[in-house]
């Protein structure tokens, strides 16, 4: 069950990871799964079929543009940019995380002796 909730709130959250990791710099669909992976310490696992979904979704709605650059091995790589618009999607939705994130954490944590712990 645990494993279930976790890939649920994964999935809910995908499109902001892929859109974050853009934002700092193109890359391949195959890093950006890898850096989520790397960056989670292991925790958020998104399956290669969830990774190209959010991506093909993120283009449709002009968050991110598709490139084509050349690998060092002589094949062509797909790579994914932020577009301005993506930009402005990927503020707002780092504000209604927070915003989301501190009302859960008023639920779990105000009146109890639990404290939210540093991680």
């Amino acid at each position: 069950m645990e494993a279930y909730l976790d890939r649920q709130m994964l999935c809910g959250n995908l499109d902001m990871l892929a859109l974050a990791l853009v934002a700092r710099e193109p890359m391949h669909g195959y890093r950006i799964r890898w850096e989520i992976i790397h960056l989670s310490h292991g925790y958020l696992t998104p399956a290669f079929g969830g990774i190209y979904r959010v991506l093909r979704l993120m283009k449709r709605r002009g968050y991110i543009e598709k490139t084509h650059q050349e690998s060092g091995h002589g094949r062509r790589r797909v790579t994914y940019g932020v577009t301005p618009k993506g930009r402005a999607e990927l503020a707002l939705r780092i504000r209604k995380w927070e915003s989301f994130a501190a009302g859960i954490e008023s639920v779990l944590f105000t009146g109890t002796t639990n404290r939210r712990k540093p991680r």
